[in-house]
């Protein structure tokens, strides 16, 4: 045994084996300094049979840790050399004991190798001289949405800029940082859409001596519903320069010292409604003051027997506690979420691994809301009791009814009733979908079998610099569960998921996540292997989803645009060149919470969707969600007004395909007119527009423009070069001719 030596993140030493017999590693026990901060992580043997050889699923908080080296034993090299190491978040200071049990080939002797450590105290590094700084505070452009600090490098000697650490919250959903500047050059691109923002910079920016710079940090938003200042959030940035020189500045709320105001009249704050809708408990409550009031804090009674928990609290769309709770009641703080005079808000509870049967119980909320002007406190509660539902009963299989029979007859016996086959089909997936660093979908088992994960398989669009993190299955057992020592930058990612295996319920439904350090824009693809208890079968599901960052684009006020006429479409030679009336639109409805529709190709060439306009009736709280296309989410901006206008990348209609549009809705309430307007390129040919157009609820509901529904139209490309996605407004059509356009009938049956 020798050179044993410690690192940040590590225990190390070498082993040689001077005999001649060769020694198989059985056993490894670790005493360490534990301290309720640090955690160990994995054992190393390297460099024959180089290995991870333990590599719990979890951190590891206590000591002493043991494990078997079972089945693969490491091997000293017979007058070989073999490195050991303990791996830890950081390596805590205090005494070590490493014992290594080795076995003989053809031999019941061990012997018991034993290393004893402490690791040398740091050497305090030398506090630099920050004198040479000259800065000024933290500001703030509320119309240009932009952070902003003065520097100064009051030395002779130039300075470089290393790292920055920009710590800041998301106010609204389309709110996320765009770039960072320094010196008048931007050197972070964005976008970022979850704080704290890390930024290492390689090469390091300059700061040259005697030099005055400014900082910049610029954010976008599609349309802020308030002033920064209404938000009870702090923004701290931490510029670190090559000398170890640190200026940190922090932007932070001041609420206004309040002065003695009347006595609280809390009687215009109304609780309009209580419910439970799905897996949320939720309450309405309207603003009828004439002051802008803060959501405080709330506290909820709710079963917490049934084996369900609390995924999340929301309040006016936006959710503030992301943290899973187990027990009741619960109380959570609210980040003092701005609540409007004369506005409706609803506070939302979600849950998690609901009973099969949906929410039932007794549940109650106690609402705090602040009025900042005149300094009290209004308190708010509402209660529901949902009775139980009727849990489904199988229905019995007829028994036979022995029949009377001549003496010494056997009677017929019953035949027992067969526990139904797992069925592939009954494993289904949905919402696939993407969040700030995640690929997720949720995963449904309709068998009567409890279903299994085996494996776990990724594809994913690998771009050298996003790594991915981790595996999470929930909410039941949830749990990250398969977890690198290290951030991974190589495509496909596999794992046999052992020997814990993942059970997805019976009748249950689960959400699956693979995490990244930053979502790379490309296509995923997901295969989780499941089997069944009691049989062999297994069956693989398959998850795909392609991520594009949203492209911030300012979206054009409505106008009264006449729609294209029904212009004749051109007269082309059958198979010579795409026909608009080829693209039909079928199968128009209302599902759920989308509006929803087919278009079919018809053509002996591809098309590709590169745009969309939606209109519909505004009806808060109703609130738009998401565009999907041929099951690929291309725009996922919520608002509540119309039209929304977006752009597709490029999504193909694949000849001879039907494939459903669908438009994703919040608290969706059907009611009065929705539209869809597709524009759709055959590359080197034009683009074509078709639409879908559907009414429910009161008959006299307006329709979203002045405008009937365009019949699909050919805009022809201009050149050879590809076209662009047109904009919103109408684009020219070929010369009429006297051919009236086919008119697209609807076709009936399930799409191919």
């Amino acid at each position: 045994m020798s050179n044993v030596d410690f690192d940040q993140d590590s225990f190390n030493f070498s082993i040689q084996n001077a005999g001649s017999i060769e020694a198989y590693l059985e056993q490894t026990d670790l005493i360490w300094p534990m301290d309720a901060i640090h955690s160990f992580d994995a054992f190393y043997m390297y460099p024959q049979g180089a290995a991870q050889y333990y590599d719990p699923m979890n951190p590891i908080y206590t000591s002493p840790i043991s494990t078997t080296v079972f089945p693969e034993r490491l091997l000293a090299n017979w007058m070989g050399v073999q490195n050991w190491e303990a791996i830890f978040d950081q390596v805590p200071g205090g005494n070590y004991q490493a014992t290594l049990t080795y076995g003989f080939s053809g031999s019941s002797v061990t012997c018991d190798v034993v290393v004893n450590a402490v690791p040398p105290t740091p050497t305090p590094s030398p506090t630099p001289n920050c004198s040479w700084i000259i800065d000024g505070p933290l500001t703030y452009n509320e119309d240009l949405l932009r952070f902003h600090i003065n520097l100064g490098n009051a030395s002779f000697q130039a300075r470089q800029l290393t790292d920055t650490n920009f710590e800041w919250s998301k106010l609204w959903d389309s709110y996320y940082l765009d770039w960072m500047e320094w010196g008048g050059a931007i050197y972070y691109n964005g976008d970022d859409y979850e704080g704290p923002t890390l930024v290492n910079s390689d090469p390091p920016l300059n700061f040259p001596a005697l030099g005055n710079y400014h900082w910049y940090a610029d954010f976008y938003a599609d349309d802020p519903p308030g002033p920064l200042m209404d938000y009870d959030v702090d923004y701290i940035v931490t510029l670190t320069f090559d000398d170890g020189c640190q200026v940190i500045k922090e932007h932070q709320k001041t609420y206004p010292t309040p002065t003695p105001g009347p006595t609280p009249d809390c009687s215009n704050l109304v609780v309009s409604d209580v419910r439970v809708v799905d897996d949320d408990f939720e309450i309405v409550v309207d603003n009828q003051t004439q002051a802008d009031l803060t959501f405080e804090e709330a506290t909820v009674i709710w079963p917490d027997n049934m084996g369900m928990h609390i995924n999340s609290f929301s309040f006016r769309s936006q959710v503030y506690d992301y943290f899973n709770y187990f027990s009741s009641p619960t109380t959570s703080q609210s980040t003092h979420r701005v609540f409007p005079a004369n506005y409706t808000g609803v506070f939302e509870v979600d849950f998690d691994n609901i009973p099969i049967e949906g929410l039932w119980g007794y549940f109650k909320g106690d609402l705090t809301f602040f009025d900042p002007n005149n300094g009290f406190y209004c308190p708010v509660s509402a209660d529901i009791d949902v009775e139980q539902p009727p849990t489904p009963t199988p229905t019995n299989t007829p028994t036979i009814t022995p029949t009377p029979t001549i003496t010494n007859t056997p009677t017929i016996t019953p035949t027992p009733t067969n526990t139904p086959t797992p069925d592939c089909s009954k494993l289904t997936v949905s919402n696939i979908g993407f969040g700030p660093n995640d690929f997720r979908f949720n995963i449904r088992n309709l068998n009567a079998h409890d279903a299994y994960m085996q494996y776990t398989g990724l594809i994913w669009p690998v771009d050298g610099s996003s790594g991915f993190d981790n595996f999470y299955i929930g909410p039941t057992n949830g749990t990250t569960y398969y977890n690198p020592v290290s951030p991974v930058y190589t495509s496909p990612i596999t794992t046999n998921v052992s020997p814990e295996i993942r059970l997805a319920n019976g009748m249950g439904n689960q959400t699956w996540e693979a995490n990244f350090l930053q979502l790379p824009t490309g296509a995923y693809q997901a295969t989780l292997r499941y089997g069944f208890s009691g049989t062999s079968l297994t069956c693989n599901v398959v998850a795909n989803g392609s991520f594009s960052p949203p492209t911030p684009t300012n979206t054009p006020t409505p106008t009264n645009t006449p729609a294209p006429t029904n212009t004749p479409a051109p007269t082309n030679t059958p198979g010579s060149s795409p026909d608009c009336s080829k693209l039909v639109v079928n199968n128009v409805q209302f599902n759920g919470s989308d509006f929803e529709f087919y278009v079919r190709n018809d053509n002996s060439e591809d098309a590709y969707l590169t745009h969309s306009t939606l209109y519909f009736p505004v009806a808060p709280p109703m609130k738009f969600n998401r565009k999907t296309f041929n099951g690929s989410t291309y725009y996922s901006t919520r608002t509540y007004f119309s039209p929304v206008d977006a752009s597709a990348p490029s999504i193909t209609l694949a000849t001879g395909t039907n494939r459903l549009w669908e438009a994703n809705f919040l608290y969706a309430n059907f009611n009065g007119t929705y539209q869809a307007v597709l524009t759709l390129d055959f590359p080197g040919w034009g683009t074509c527009q078709v639409s879908a157009i559907k009414t429910t609820g009161e008959a006299n509901t307006p329709t979203p423009t002045n405008t009937s529904p365009p019949a699909p139209t050919h805009t022809p490309t201009p050149t050879k070069t590809s076209t662009p996605p047109p904009g919103p407004t109408n684009t020219p059509t070929r010369t009429q001719t006297s051919t009236p356009p086919p008119t697209n009938t609807p076709i009936g049956g399930p799409p191919d």
